[in-house]
């Protein structure tokens, strides 16, 4: 009885000790945050109120560095200098105020005025130096003359090199100068030359390739052929029972050998797919070449397309002897062909500005006449 007793005294103080630390932690939880709390009001204060340019630390009354004015002191000094400034300041403050507008508008305003009255200036000097309307075409002719001969140099394009020449001799027709005859017969001869020279049919080409590479898609794969194996001549008197039934099973089977240079003998549906879509790739390769007027890729391309035609395709098939006559036209069209210089109609026409304008003229027509500069 006694130990049940103290047992339960026991616990009732226990539960007490627990209590009262509960008790103490909270209240230590709060002190901390009323604490805090009072830190955070204090530094707000002290920034929101204190002037700190006014404080002087022990640092500064032994060094006698002086201190940042106060704000009341900076406020103060606008009102004391005001009177010393100039008597030609308060107009302008005066007009100010009565307009109801600030000294930075006022700034505002004149810069606008500045950029308006300097853009109108340049309008001005540009009225004044436009170019009449020979200068122009004298210019867009030299423009003319520079295409003609890069396309026929760089490109080797005997109609586009054509059509700027014709472009050029209709705009020589309208400019009334006798001054430029030797332009004249300049052009006259490089469009005769052009005339006489050989030219490549480019979209003829493109044509004849689309065609080809329609017919790839559809062309008759080649199929297996098998060479019969050769007959082995039967060995003499062979009575024994294991060579009469090697005889024997080797009449059930016919062996016959392939040639290893020819393609497999069965493609496969995917593998049949692959090689069409890479001869058409091949034609496009040919194509593009065609266009870039680069004569070793496009040979190249309708050789790999006429060995594969002939290793993959059925050659006994119209079809295929079709697709090898036209690879084999294609190959003999000339596609690098050399064109006539046309530079003579360009030289002929910087002689003549130079003649008529001086040395420096023939150097300013590749630039818009007359432009300012910067």
């Amino acid at each position: 009885m006694k130990d049940d007793v103290r047992e339960l005294e026991r616990e009732a103080i226990d539960r007490r000790h627990a209590v009262a630390k509960r008790t103490n932690g909270g209240r230590a939880r709060s002190a901390l945050l009323l604490w805090l709390v009072a830190l955070a009001a204090t530094g707000y204060v002290g920034y929101r109120y204190v002037d700190w340019g006014a404080v002087r630390t022990p640092w500064h009354s032994a060094h006698g560095a002086p201190s940042a004015p106060s704000k009341s002191v900076a406020a103060e000094a606008p009102r004391v200098q005001a009177p010393e400034a100039p008597t030609a300041v308060a107009p302008a403050e005066d007009t100010a105020q009565a307009a109801g507008s600030t000294p930075s508008s006022l700034d505002s305003a004149e810069r606008l005025h500045r950029v308006e009255d300097e853009v109108a200036r340049l309008g001005a000097d540009i009225a004044a130096r436009a170019p009449d309307q020979r200068a122009w075409r004298l210019a867009e002719l030299d423009y003319l003359l520079r295409i003609a001969d890069h396309r026929a140099r760089l490109e080797h394009d005997g109609a586009g090199a054509s059509a700027m020449l014709d472009a050029a001799a209709d705009l020589l027709g309208s400019i009334d100068d006798r001054a430029l005859d030797p332009v004249r017969v300049a052009v006259d001869a490089s469009r005769q030359t052009l005339a006489n020279a050989p030219r490549v049919d480019i979209d003829a080409i493109h044509d004849r390739l689309a065609a080809l590479r329609q017919s790839v898609a559809v062309a008759p794969v080649k199929l297996p052929k098998y060479v019969p194996a050769q007959a082995t001549p039967s060995p003499d008197a062979t009575h024994d029972a294991l060579s009469r039934l090697l005889a024997r099973l080797g009449s059930l089977v016919d062996f016959r050998s392939r040639d290893a240079s020819q393609p497999p003998p069965l493609l496969r549906a995917d593998d049949e797919r692959y090689l069409r879509l890479n001869l058409m790739l091949i034609t496009e390769e040919a194509d593009v070449a065609a266009l870039r007027r680069d004569d070793a890729a496009y040979r190249k391309s309708l050789v790999e397309l006429d060995t594969a035609a002939a290793l993959y395709f059925e050659p006994s098939d119209d079809r295929v002897a079709r697709i090898r006559d036209e690879i084999a036209a294609l190959e003999r069209l000339p596609l690098a062909i050399a064109l006539p210089d046309l530079s003579g109609a360009l030289h002929a026409l910087e002689a003549s500005s130079a003649g008529r304008f001086g040395a420096g003229a023939s150097s300013a027509m590749a630039a818009p006449p007359n432009r300012p500069s910067p």
